[in-house]
């Protein structure tokens, strides 16, 4: 099955500063905030972007939904080109691929009703249908009662609030939506309850779900395959399953130590890693993640890590890999 969403080489930039004074300092007036990134999604998948804060995976968001322009790179849609395409364009797009925004309140109208957050893309797009019906099935879809359809935001809990950004999204019929942090801001039972919403929309309509997150049980949870992003590169990808089982990079190694363990009597070891995440505006030589790396040798400062092949569908970008050879 061909992906529905294809996205190849992908560079987005953002302006460090002005061009007159970036050529006064012999600088650059552009930093790359996404590097080379590269993933397909097929119907009916869910794919899991995974990193800190920084790390380039909202900014990849904004670029599928056109609110930011790729500096280079291609991004195929269901077999078209959209990288390139028109606000017009992007307009008839957003029917088909649809937003779900961090802040499940703050990303609602405080002055509009349930009823109308949850149909206003209908009207937008000038869908014709009943509203008053398709609020009503919207909301049973993701498990609230029709009349929720006159409450204002300000009167939902959090997790009322995510299931009116699902019925929401899920208004057109989008073929993909892209969830970022789909669970920030609620509690541990709220967030299986909106993990579980969503897997369930995707069984029933057959949808491609990208979710970006840096809540690793998220993932673990909902996602076939991850991508570990740092300083807007994928440094490691494949299987969930298989990463959190044999991760291969030593920084997904981190991340993964520092989730929550669900069995108390298991024992988990820490991984502290040292500083910061450098600023894509001056990005170390060689391996960009070596000056945080407890494993990094000289050779890591010298030359930057080509992508290597570990098995079916997973590939990491390290000279010295944590993982044992290659099972495919």
């Amino acid at each position: 099955m061909s992906p529905l969403l294809e996205v190849e080489n992908l560079v987005v930039r953002y302006p460090a500063m002005g061009r007159v004074r970036a050529a006064l300092k012999g600088a650059e007036p552009e930093f790359e905030a996404v590097a080379d990134v590269s993933f397909g999604i097929k119907a009916g998948e869910t794919l899991g972007l995974v990193g800190e804060s920084g790390s380039g995976k909202s900014t990849i968001a904004r670029t599928l939904m056109g609110l930011k322009r790729a500096h280079s790179g291609s991004i195929r849609f269901d077999g078209r080109e959209i990288s390139d395409a028109s606000a017009q364009e992007y307009a008839r797009l957003r029917r088909e691929i649809a937003m779900m925004w961090q802040d499940p309140v703050g990303s609602l109208s405080p002055r509009l009703t349930v009823g109308a957050l949850v149909t206003e893309p209908l009207k937008i797009h000038g869908r014709r249908a009943d509203r008053r019906a398709e609020c009503k099935r919207l909301l049973e879809m993701v498990g609230l009662p029709a009349n929720f359809a006159g409450r204002f935001p300000h009167q939902l809990s959090g997790g009322q609030a995510r299931r009116v950004g699902v019925a929401r999204a899920l208004a057109l019929d989008p073929r993909l939506v892209i969830a970022d942090e789909p669970t920030a801001g609620l509690d541990m039972s709220v967030q299986a309850e909106v993990l579980n919403l969503l897997a369930e929309m995707q069984t029933r309509l057959g949808i491609a779900i990208l979710v970006i997150t840096h809540n690793l049980n998220v993932v673990r949870h909902i996602t076939d395959r991850m991508a570990i992003m740092y300083l807007g590169r994928f440094v490691e990808t494949g299987p969930t399953e298989r990463i959190f089982h044999a991760p291969c990079h030593p920084y997904t190694e981190a991340l993964l130590s520092a989730n929550p363990e669900p069995d108390p009597d298991a024992a988990q070891a820490r991984i502290t890693l040292s500083g910061e995440m450098p600023s894509p505006r001056r990005r170390p030589e060689g391996c960009e993640f070596h000056s945080r790396c407890q494993y990094a040798r000289p050779e890591c400062a010298r030359r930057a890590p080509g992508v290597t092949e570990h098995g079916p569908q997973h590939a990491f970008t390290c000279h010295f890999p944590i993982c044992g050879p290659s099972a495919a």
